[in-house]
């Protein structure tokens, strides 16, 4: 009784909603979980590079409005 309604619900989460595609495999896919997903490792990380080159923009950004500020700062006294 429990095994059938395991497979019944099994059957319900695989079969619904509309399929994007004809390929059975593809579908297939499309559905599984996750935590089941294949993923590659890579030798650099695009988002650590892409950080790094944000970080360094903006600190130069910081520095040039410290060097104004303080422009300022040494004008008004």
């Amino acid at each position: 009784m429990k095994k059938r309604k395991i497979e019944e619900k099994v059957t319900e989460v695989l079969t619904e909603g509309e399929y994007q595609t004809e390929n059975a495999e593809d579908a297939a896919v499309d559905h599984i979980h996750s935590k089941y997903e294949i993923r590659q490792q890579t030798e650099l990380d695009p988002i650590a590079q892409e950080t790094r080159i944000i970080r360094k923009v903006v600190k130069n950004d910081d520095q040039l409005y410290n060097d104004y500020m303080s422009r300022i700062e040494n004008e008004e006294n």
